[in-house]
């Protein structure tokens, strides 16, 4: 497997596993039952193995100013020039970024208030990409 096509497998990866993170979210606002709250701390672990992974790539050598090459890990995930940070709009890896900080308040420390901030969240994920918020 050559240096890109491992990129690609990385980059759809860390955008399956924040997709997960969406779909876990979804689940635990329909249900708020403690198997969807389980689920959802499992689709973060997950998303935030994958960050920690990005962010090594991309303080590796070969990924530095060392030779002269700009990285493009300054944001998470954003390690290539094909990662998710890099084909999203600004806007929506803002409210991307809020979702996952808000599910991961309500899962260290359920409330109503955690609640509302992670249907906020969603709501604003969903307008950011021109559906209903």
């Amino acid at each position: 497997m050559s240096d890109h096509d491992a990129q690609l497998s990385i980059d759809a990866a860390f955008a399956a596993a924040l997709g997960d993170v969406e779909t876990a979210v979804e689940d635990y606002l329909a249900t708020g039952a403690q198997p969807a709250r389980d689920a959802l701390a499992a689709a973060l672990s997950v998303l935030d193995e994958w960050i920690a992974f990005s962010e090594d790539r991309s303080h590796q050598v070969l990924g530095t100013g060392a030779l002269g090459i700009s990285p493009t890990g300054s944001a998470i995930g954003g390690w290539s020039s094909t990662a998710p940070v890099a084909t999203i709009g600004a806007r929506e890896l803002a409210c991307a970024v809020e979702l996952v900080k808000a599910a991961r308040s309500e899962v260290h420390s359920p409330s109503l208030q955690g609640l509302d901030a992670l249907r906020a969240a969603t709501g604003a994920l969903a307008a950011s990409r021109g559906g209903p918020g």
